[in-house]
């Protein structure tokens, strides 16, 4: 049994959590607000703004810009460019999740050495990441000097949607397979 001043100083706790949680996520709040909405109002006025002589934007507010992005070419830039996005997010979660379920069901050792298995690419730069890609998908790489062993012929694979597919896909495994591992935990 529990007595009364146990549970009134419960309560008061409780009472103070509220204020301590609202004034805990202030700094995150000014963070976010510093530097990522700032940011892109910035980015967002200056589609509305006219292009200076010399670069930079610059008075009068015109909806140029907006109306180029209609324009046949933009329109297919950007439809290809949200596809290839697409395809690389689904690629990255249909090898990210099940990644991330088979860490969850392993012995805590084997967890530990999964993790690091998966963060270990980000202890290499990335521009040396994608190097080693482009020497696996270039017309002398290794992949196509299996595809040669088997008779299906050097393909051209490199400087392609699907090469940029997988270099996205590879790239960003990681931060897929880390954050579903954390809410599977």
């Amino acid at each position: 049994m529990t007595s009364s001043a146990q549970r009134g100083a419960h309560r008061s706790s409780n009472s103070d959590g509220p204020l301590l949680r609202a004034l805990t996520t202030i700094p995150a709040l000014g963070y976010l607000l510093i530097f990522m909405a700032i940011p892109l109002m910035l980015v967002i006025s200056y589609a509305f703004l006219t292009s200076g002589r010399f670069g930079g934007v610059r008075l009068p507010v015109t909806f140029e810009s907006i109306a180029r992005l209609t324009q046949p070419l933009y329109r297919d830039v950007l439809f290809t460019s949200v596809l290839t996005a697409g395809a690389a997010t689904l690629l990255a979660f249909a090898l990210g999740f099940p990644a991330a379920l088979v860490i969850t069901r392993l012995s805590p050792t084997w967890q530990t050495v999964a993790l690091i298995a998966v963060v270990l690419p980000f202890w290499t730069n990335f521009l040396i990441r994608t190097y080693a890609w482009i020497v696996l998908l270039n017309r002398e790489g290794l992949i196509n000097h299996g595809l040669s062993n088997v008779g299906w012929g050097p393909i051209d694979i490199l400087y392609t949607r699907t090469a940029v597919v997988l270099g996205l896909s590879y790239a960003y495994i990681p931060l897929m397979v880390l954050p579903i591992y954390a809410s599977l935990q």
